[in-house]
């Protein structure tokens, strides 16, 4: 693949120069020698979280390099992430009660961190901190995502949105003045969905508290919500720039995904759950999980459809562009493990139901069973599909051949 993606500069347009130096293999060790320099494990430096953050980068996206056995090796390079983030002191306010005016800020700044100002003044540098530390919290947080681990940063909603990042031009920093826009929007949003994600998945992780089913399903629902309030893409905005509007899209459905994978692995446990109350002898017990069933099955085929719709938008793109591919393929993949697993989930739960009904001469259950086999070629169908695009990138990354290896029989069998 280290071959593909040297080609990928010939192809890409001029107003991309972000993507013609993709974080591929060859940075690493450079990585790790300016590291080492720095004596990054004695010091730590502005410089060295940038570092920290590359690597990290490079992780997430290297499907053969990445995170490991189930993210195992992520937690490593963010618990570095995290100690130079506060020991540099990124998780601290510029905004607070002793600080009333830009000019105050100037000298607190050079009073405290003995930092030096950019040319064009304080703003730039102010804003690049808000940047960093919001890039900071969404690589914890999408760790935590894809992986169902509590995310390691301390959060406070309070605290947060005083770090919301403004479009002004004296704040710019980038040349580029809709790529700076772009990054601001797309900061802003995981801004807007954080709160919610953190406390979820820290309430999930809480064993002196356990959360109740209701609490955990409200939340979910809340999470809905607010993500598809911040990325909708009948609602995305216009950056006067044909490619910087494809990689809005791409976002939008990369974060939109992120979220209801998380989202459908949890309704996936709850409806286990709701089988678990049918299995007991009481009567009321076995109503509640008869109604938490209904409802958390068609939501979970719904969210299902919908995440699988986006998995393949992805691939469309990708298709068309191919220099986009090695900032999604492990995020394909990850989301390819999860859909495996629904998947076989709902079409064994179909077969079940039509096995139970398939008897019953009643003209009602009889346009029932129609519909469940309806349902069930439908799934189907986009199971296929899924399996078709993993194949597609298997003739890249090993890391694909293998998801692919280990489901394609499993087509035939259904």
């Amino acid at each position: 693949c280290s071959s593909d993606l040297k080609n990928f500069s010939k192809k890409i347009p001029n107003n991309l120069n972000i993507l013609k130096y993709p974080i591929t293999p060859s940075i690493i060790p450079l990585i790790n020698f300016s590291l080492t320099k720095l004596n990054f494990l004695r010091k730590t430096s502005f410089e060295v979280l940038q570092l920290l953050l590359i690597y990290r980068f490079y992780q997430i996206r290297g499907c053969e390099d990445g995170d490991g056995y189930n993210g195992s090796d992520g937690p490593i390079y963010l618990g570095l992430i995290k100690s130079t983030f506060r020991t540099i002191g990124i998780n601290l306010s510029f905004w607070n009660e002793k600080i009333n005016n830009f000019k105050e800020i100037e000298q607190f700044v050079k009073q405290n961190f003995g930092l030096s100002l950019l040319k064009r003044g304080y703003k730039p540098f102010i804003h690049l901190w808000k940047k960093m530390r919001l890039i900071s919290l969404e690589l914890d947080l999408t760790h935590a995502t894809m992986y169902g681990c509590k995310p390691q940063f301390e959060y406070k909603l309070n605290e947060e949105r005083i770090f919301e990042v403004e479009y002004l031009l004296e704040f710019s920093n980038n040349n580029d003045l809709n790529i700076e826009k772009f990054a601001n929007d797309r900061l802003n949003s995981f801004l807007n969905v954080s709160y919610q994600i953190n406390d979820l998945l820290c309430k999930l992780h809480d064993y002196d508290n356990k959360p109740t089913i209701e609490e955990i399903d409200n939340q979910v629902k809340e999470l809905i919500y607010i993500g598809d309030i911040n990325y909708d893409l009948t609602n995305m905005n216009d950056y006067k720039n044909q490619n910087i509007n494809l990689l809005s899209e791409l976002n939008i459905i990369k974060s939109q995904s992120n979220i209801y994978s998380l989202v459908i692995i949890i309704q996936y446990i709850l409806i286990l759950h709701s089988e678990y109350l049918c299995s007991k002898d009481d009567g009321e017990l076995i109503e509640k999980g008869r109604l938490k069933f209904q409802e958390n099955f068609i939501k979970l085929i719904d969210n299902y459809l919908l995440i699988s719709n986006n998995f393949l938008r992805v691939w469309e793109i990708n298709e068309e562009n191919y220099e986009l591919l090695f900032l999604t393929c492990n995020d394909i993949n990850e989301l390819f493990d999860k859909l495996m697993m629904v998947t076989f989930f709902i079409l064994i739960r179909l077969l079940r139901f039509q096995h139970s009904i398939k008897n019953n001469v009643d003209n009602n259950i009889t346009n029932i069973l129609k519909e469940y086999k309806k349902l069930y070629y439908n799934v189907l169908t986009v199971f296929r599909k899924l399996i078709y695009v993993e194949r597609k990138l298997s003739r890249f990354w090993y890391k694909s051949l293998r998801y692919y290896a280990a489901v394609i029989d499993f087509a035939d069998w259904f």
